[in-house]
C-alpha cells in the first residue's frame, strides 16, 4: 500500500522543480487515482506545457470529456508533435470531427500509424478508403494488424497475429 501521502509529495516536489515534466504526468495519474479530477487536470496541464507527450495526451481526453474541443485538439497535437502516437490518433480524430480537411487528418494518422500505433493505421486506412486510394487503406489497415490492432486485422482480411 505504501505511503500515499510521500507519493503526492515526491510527485509534487518533482512537478513544481519545473525541470521534470513526467513527474507532473505522474502526479496527474496519481490524483486521478485518488478521484481528484481537477487537481488531475491541473497536473497534467502542468506536464503538457512542460514538454511531457503523455501529459498532453491525458491533458486532452480530460478536455474532450469536458467538452472543450479546441482545447483537446491542441493537446493532442502538442502531444503528436512532442512524439505520442495515440495523441496523433487522437489529434487525427479530433480534426475529423470539426470537419478539417481530410488530408490534415490523413496527416495525423500517417504519423501514428508510422510509430506503430494500431489504432492510428486502421483510422488512416478508413481515411484512404473513404477517398478511394484503396491500396495505401489496405496498407495502413495491414499495418495496423502487425501492431496488434484486431479491427485493423478484420479490415485487411488477416488473421490477428
Amino acid at each position: 500500500r505504501g505511503d500515499r501521502g510521500g507519493a503526492e509529495r515526491a510527485y509534487s516536489a518533482g512537478c513544481d522543480a519545473g525541470g521534470a515534466p513526467a513527474s507532473c504526468t505522474a502526479l496527474g495519474d496519481f490524483l486521478a487515482g485518488r478521484r481528484r479530477a481537477d487537481d488531475a487536470t491541473a497536473a497534467y496541464r502542468r506536464g503538457c506545457d512542460g514538454g511531457d507527450a503523455a501529459a498532453c495526451l491525458a491533458s486532452g481526453e480530460r478536455g474532450a470529456a469536458a467538452g472543450e474541443a479546441e482545447g483537446a485538439e491542441a493537446d493532442y497535437r502538442r502531444g503528436c508533435d512532442l512524439g505520442s502516437a495515440p495523441a496523433c490518433t487522437a489529434f487525427g480524430a479530433a480534426l475529423e470531427a470539426r470537419g478539417a480537411r481530410w488530408n490534415d487528418a490523413h496527416d495525423a494518422y500517417r504519423r501514428a500509424c508510422e510509430a506503430e500505433d494500431g489504432p492510428g493505421c486502421h483510422a488512416l486506412g478508413v481515411v484512404l478508403e473513404a477517398h478511394d486510394r484503396f491500396p495505401d487503406a489496405i496498407s495502413a489497415y495491414r499495418r495496423g494488424c502487425l501492431a496488434g490492432h484486431a479491427p485493423s486485422c478484420d479490415a485487411a482480411g488477416m488473421p490477428p497475429p
